[in-house]
């Protein structure tokens, strides 16, 4: 499969950190702060139209042999600048691990490939501060890379996959509820994003598996993110 090239896809990531820096000094000290946040996350994975049941019928399995997990945990940062006490711009990065393809004891098949999903993601955020609750929504743009172990896949499926890697726009939209604890630390009781991805599913599926696997599904993805942590901020409002 054809891998993105590195300069072009990761000139947004800086690109987006100097826009934020930039809001950062056009908007002076006024209202300057500053929010940090780290947690752990969730993302599900849509799959299109891969399923268990396909993987048996592809590599003549017994029925049951292979599932297919939707969850990937990992976990979320982002760096938020409050121009307002309503407004804000972040950016957003996240990172996801696992194994998407399980086999049963049974079916001769082990250690199956790891797969790794990464995002980043950058937009303007509303604040809806009362009391010690801040509920916020916030949209956002970016990009998301997926990536597969050649070398896992082919030991596991015994077949010849090469390099499965793939970078794609992406976009995302939703919000969450802070709680402040302590005057710079507050608790991020949960925030869920809703995903848009335009991944090449079907080259990618070739890649990985050595065959059409994915062929005839939807050059798009939906899916979902959630993650919850702390949130600390420092700086003068």
């Amino acid at each position: 499969m054809e891998g993105f090239p590195v300069t072009s896809r990761f000139a947004f990531v800086p690109a987006g950190i100097a826009l934020l820096l930039c809001s950062l000094a056009c908007f002076g000290q006024e209202n300057q702060r500053v929010e940090v946040f780290a947690g752990y996350s969730f993302q599900r994975l849509s799959t299109g139209q891969v399923s268990g049941a396909n993987l048996d019928s592809l590599f003549g399995a017994p029925a049951g042999s292979f599932s297919v997990k939707t969850l990937l945990s990992g976990g979320n940062a982002e760096l938020q600048y409050n121009v307002t006490p309503r407004y804000a711009v972040v950016f957003d990065a996240s990172g996801y691990f696992g194994t998407p393809i399980a086999a049963a004891s049974s079916s001769g098949y082990k250690d199956a490939p790891r797969a790794q999903s990464v995002w980043y993601l950058f937009g303007p955020l509303a604040r809806f501060p009362k009391g010690k609750f801040t509920p916020f929504v916030r949209v956002m743009i970016g990009e998301n890379y997926l990536r597969s172990n050649a070398t896992e896949a082919t030991a596991f499926f015994g077949t010849a996959a090469t390099a499965a890697t793939d970078g794609a726009f992406a976009a995302a939209a939703g919000g969450g509820l802070d709680w402040q604890v302590k005057k710079h630390w507050a608790v991020r009781l949960g925030q869920v994003d809703y995903l848009y991805t335009r991944h090449t599913a079907a080259h990618y599926g070739s890649a990985l598996f050595g065959t059409d696997t994915l062929a005839g599904t939807a050059n798009y993805q939906n899916t979902l993110r959630v993650s919850a942590g702390l949130v600390y901020s420092f700086g003068a409002q």
